[in-house]
């Protein structure tokens, strides 16, 4: 049984095009993998730059910066004093009084603690005011450099 011309023509046809959807389905399959591990990295990245842990190895020397300031900050400016009561009721009752003492040590620590804030403060707005400087100057230079593109 022998095909016909027109036949053969068909069947060579067929398998060509079978070779080809082959290939496209090959290669978007390497399409999707790539794709796939590129979103994969870039959320694993994204995840360990959101992590307190990153910075902190990225920049130990300011991570231990601030915490020395947070907890100088944050420190409690009064001291307690307990004064033991005593009640027909109860014998010996412990009462906390909150007493603000300025003495010499709690002056110069709250000036201290007042002049960090004070710097701590002008450096993030410097550092602010820098970033948006670089920013704009960045856009205007863009900008600048457009029209010299289209010429």
């Amino acid at each position: 049984m022998s095909l016909s011309t027109k036949e053969k023509e068909i069947l060579e046809r067929r398998k060509k095009l079978q070779a080809e959807l082959k290939q496209i389905e090959q290669k978007l399959d390497d399409t999707v993998g790539q794709f796939k591990s590129d979103v994969q990295k870039k959320v694993s990245d994204t995840k360990s730059k959101l992590s307190p842990a990153y910075w902190i190895r990225k920049y130990p020397n300011y991570a231990i910066g601030a915490a020395v300031a947070i907890g100088f900050i944050a420190a409690p400016r009064r001291r307690r004093k307990v004064r033991y009561t005593s009640h027909s009721d109860h014998p010996a009752e412990p009462a906390v009084v909150k007493v603000r003492e300025y003495d010499t040590g709690n002056m110069i620590t709250s000036e201290i603690k007042r002049m960090l804030m004070h710097k701590a403060t002008t450096f993030i707005v410097n550092k602010i005011e820098d970033a948006i400087d670089q920013n704009l100057n960045k856009k205007t230079a863009d900008k600048t450099a457009e029209p010299n593109k289209a010429d």
